[in-house]
């Protein structure tokens, strides 16, 4: 039962568990648009902080018993990469859901911006994220290694992605 709860949890409950390719893109865009709603319903970024806070609790709690689900329904799986795996399964996006929360994040501390200043920049942090994540340039693959526990190497990866794409967002958001 708890596998099953799991999997409903790591599949940003189950979205992107029929897809074979781009649920990262699907579960980063999901979350893209929900910080879009809560800029436009001025939430508190106390409550966003959290929000990363849980994702990354939730991910840490759920990643292994659903990637142990997921062997056991389909085995070894060919990536979008074309490498076959056992773990870190494409449809596991509760990473992605903490990677685009933290780099959204810079957005919401603007309350000056408008609506449309908002949208641009969330959809900027949700691309630059994706970028970060599918290449995993040097800090990004740095934290993604082997020789650590499986669900906090996945969670890691996305960690890193979402923080330099949180720090250029910023940037951008100064500039402009």
């Amino acid at each position: 039962m708890w596998q099953k709860v799991a999997f409903f949890f790591a599949t940003t409950f189950c979205i992107t568990s029929w897809q074979k390719t781009g649920a990262g893109t699907w579960a980063s865009t999901i979350v893209c648009l929900g910080q879009m709603v809560a800029f436009w319903l001025g939430v508190s970024t106390g409550w966003m902080w959290w929000a990363v806070a849980l994702s990354f609790a939730l991910g840490m709690c759920v990643v292994e018993s659903a990637e142990a689900y997921m062997y056991e329904i389909w085995g070894i799986r060919e990536r979008h990469t074309g490498e076959r795996a056992d773990r870190d399964y494409n449809q596991t996006t509760i990473d992605e859901v903490h990677g685009q929360l933290l780099a959204g994040l810079p957005v919401l501390y603007f309350s000056e911006l408008t609506i449309q200043g908002a949208v641009i920049f969330l959809a900027i942090s949700c691309t630059f994220f994706r970028i970060l994540d599918i290449y995993k340039p040097w800090p990004v693959t740095l934290a993604e290694s082997k020789s650590i526990s499986s669900a906090l190497s996945i969670m890691l990866d996305d960690t890193a992605a979402g923080s330099i794409a949180a720090v250029i967002t910023l940037i951008l958001v100064y500039i402009v």
